[in-house]
């Protein structure tokens, strides 16, 4: 009985294995956000009454540089808009709204802006130069009294105006609409020394509405690259995929509004580093208002990593948006599990989450994290919005595992029923776990031991027992 018992157990032991792991030593105050109205907003924009006096002017000087050096042969200008203006109201006529311009509103000097215009009955979006004679052909858009209801009035629209040395061409939401360009446009003679956001200097021409990332780039963008653009925001090259890798270098104003700016100043161009560009704000009426929204998505996460442990795997990674504006966005952690569809794990506002569900050895994990913002309830008449990041990052782990115990050695002479077991301890090991199982059934736990040693006593009833 004594022998078929310690071959039993022999047995047991040489088909299973010891189960080792180690006790984490941190605890986590992790938040999973079940709430929307939990969750982090987007940082505010500029906002305009239409007071003339309230506008953002940009100045690059240096030499013999001014800011038409931007706009007389390849460059863009990408906006978003908000209309908060009844313009089809009774009595609305002859009224400009100006959104950008290269200069002051002066008749004989000629510029370019991008304005709004009520003309009788139409609506008209216009980028044109500012002369009623030997002037430019205007590029216009008109906005129908149902379109401008249904799809402009408290709705963002991105505008986007580029210029290829020849050929000024308008795009709404990145689509060129029909008519919208014009041939001819040599801006070699243009006579402007700043731009201006959001006004002109003269009354009753300033937006009405809000006015959120404003970019400048010194090359006329592709159809592709404005819907690339659109929805994203950019603080360096590292913001950009593969594919627009080299867009970064264009970019000269970019307005990503901070605790501290409106607008700042693409760092790694020429003319920042120089210090030839100046921004100024101009009326006490320009204001953040918190209950807008930037209307692009926050800056990816960067940085992913994870600390594999015996049970969890712990992810931390950046909040770009967070340490580039000072508004953070809120993150999705998603997991794969081998080519298994991905589950949502959490939602949280942390840079950090440990995953400790039902882990396996052995098994890969690929984690993908996406940062997100949620439009405020602010007009009530419209749902709330989620804006995603682009390039989610994503990494691959799997659990710590630690080797199996070397010298494993059982004693089995005491004639008691009894089995001494014993075995070499494991670096970083905290404890053991030992299994068994009789008669080719299932593993069942034994016990977790701290120690190096264990003395079994064989039940009587499974005596004789493989």
């Amino acid at each position: 009985m004594k022998t078929t018992c310690v071959k039993a157990f022999l047995l047991c032991l040489s088909l299973s294995f010891l189960l080792i792991s180690l006790v984490p030593n941190k605890f986590y105050a992790q938040t999973c956000i079940t709430d929307d109205a939990d969750m982090m907003n987007p940082w505010p924009v500029i906002v305009n009454d239409g007071n003339a006096s309230n506008y953002v002017k940009i100045t690059k000087s240096g030499g013999s540089n001014d800011a038409r050096d931007w706009l007389k042969a390849h460059f863009s200008v990408d906006v978003w808009i908000n209309c908060n203006y009844d313009w089809f109201q009774p009595g609305t006529n002859l009224y400009s709204s100006v959104i950008w311009k290269s200069s002051d509103f002066i008749v004989e000097k000629k510029n370019i802006h991008l304005y709004l215009f009520k003309l009788s009955d139409l609506l008209l979006l216009i980028v044109g130069d500012n002369l009623a004679e030997g002037g430019f052909d205007d590029v216009s858009y008109v906005i129908e009294e149902d379109e401008y209801y249904n799809d402009w009035a408290y709705k963002w629209q991105h505008l986007t105006v580029t210029h290829d040395g020849n050929e000024i061409k308008l795009y709404i939401n990145g689509t060129q609409p029909s008519g919208g360009s014009a041939s001819d446009w040599n801006l070699q003679s243009l006579v402007s020394t700043y731009l201006i956001i959001g006004s002109t200097g003269i009354p009753n021409t300033g937006f009405r509405g809000s006015i959120s990332g404003f970019r400048l780039w010194t090359t006329d963008l592709s159809e592709d690259q404005i819907k690339y653009i659109k929805d994203k925001s950019f603080f360096d090259e590292t913001s950009f995929d593969d594919t627009h890798s080299g867009l970064y270098e264009k970019l000269v104003v970019n307005m990503v509004t901070t605790e501290d700016d409106f607008l700042t100043i693409n760092g790694g161009h020429e003319d920042a580093v120089n210090g030839w560009v100046t921004l100024t704000e101009y009326g006490t009426g320009l204001s953040r208002s918190e209950d807008l929204f930037h209307p692009q998505g926050p800056f990816p996460p960067g940085e992913l990593s994870v600390v594999r442990e015996c049970n969890s795997i712990e992810l931390n990674w950046r909040d770009f948006s967070k340490e580039s504006t000072g508004y953070g966005a809120t993150h999705e952690v998603w997991r794969n599990r081998d080519s298994d569809s991905a589950t949502l794990l959490c939602t949280t506002n942390d840079t950090f989450y440990v995953d400790s569900d039902e882990l396996e050895p052995g098994t890969s994990y690929t984690y993908t994290i996406k940062s997100k913002w949620l439009q405020p309830e602010w007009w009530v008449l419209f749902p709330r919005t989620m804006y995603y990041s682009h390039d989610p990052i994503e990494i691959t782990s799997t659990i710590k595992t630690l080797p199996i115990p070397e010298d494993f050695s059982l004693t089995d002479d005491q004639c008691d029923g009894t089995i001494e077991l014993s075995w070499q301890p494991v670096t970083s090991a905290s404890g053991y776990a030992i299994r068994y199982k009789v008669d080719g059934g299932d593993w069942n736990p034994l016990v977790e031991p701290s120690t190096t040693s264990y003395t079994h006593t064989v039940d009587p009833a499974e005596q004789g027992r493989i």
